[in-house]
């Protein structure tokens, strides 16, 4: 459930992070997260780091394998750590649909980083950004990485640093 991951994040930063508004940065599943936190909390977030994250809806279900890790048998066979993985895959489609219509609220900074090679979330997402946040104007950047795979966080570390430094800039 984003909206509980969203308050979940939010208590954090207001327990660590008071007076301060942070740069979100997600990375898969958790790119797929952050928007809801801004959008639930616009006024404690600085902006956002999308990196490699599902965020269209309809590129959000599931694949073979998670419907296979949904069954009895697979659940009793692997760890709860992975349980919950596959469950919250199986719901990703669900939860960007609820999302979908308040991207237009959204009035920060982005980054979205995608590359054009990930295997797990689909290079159609870069798309996506442009066009549900092209009300941004200069406060959107979407970078897509030749040849980028879905571990951008450990293979492209520069273009992560690269776009915190620019919304750091534009605040």
């Amino acid at each position: 459930d984003f909206t509980k991951q969203a308050a979940f994040i939010k208590a954090i930063k207001d327990s660590e992070f008071p007076d301060k508004k942070p740069i979100l940065v997600g990375h898969s599943l958790g790119g797929s997260i952050i928007p809801k936190v801004l959008m639930d909390y616009p006024d404690s977030f600085a902006g956002m780091v999308v990196v490699a994250g599902t965020i269209d809806p309809s590129l959000g279900d599931p694949r073979w394998y998670n419907f296979l890790g949904n069954t009895i048998l697979v659940k009793w066979l692997i760890s709860e750590e992975l349980q919950k993985s596959n469950d919250e895959i199986m719901s990703l489609r669900q939860n960007l649909e609820e999302m979908n219509q308040s991207w237009k609220d959204i009035y920060h900074p982005v980054s979205v980083i995608q590359g054009t090679a990930d295997m797990l979330v689909s290079p159609k997402n870069a798309k996506f950004a442009k066009d549900s946040l092209s009300h941004l104007g200069d406060l959107l950047e979407v970078k897509e990485i030749k040849d980028g795979n879905h571990f951008l966080i450990w293979d492209n570390k520069k273009s992560i640093e690269e776009s915190l430094l620019r919304i750091k800039n534009l605040i």
